[in-house]
């Protein structure tokens, strides 16, 4: 799997810090937020007209495939 940028960051962290509850909860929302952000960027690649049903289910499908680790 290709690791994200937020991933990235997480790993150097907890390399040199303490986690508290809020870290934790300051990086889930990173997270969520730059998933948002990759299948925006994903979605953008389709066209607006016939795409648009199936794009949604497509752009989560690609995050899963290439950033979700299991």
């Amino acid at each position: 799997m290709k690791q994200t940028a937020v991933e990235w960051l997480i790993e150097e962290l907890e390399m040199n810090i303490l986690w508290t509850d809020k870290a934790r909860k300051a990086v889930h929302k990173a997270k969520e937020m730059e998933k948002e952000q990759i299948s925006k960027a994903f979605n953008n690649g389709f066209s607006t007209t016939q795409w648009d049903k199936i794009k949604e289910n497509k752009a989560e499908q690609y995050y899963n495939e290439t950033f979700k680790s299991e």
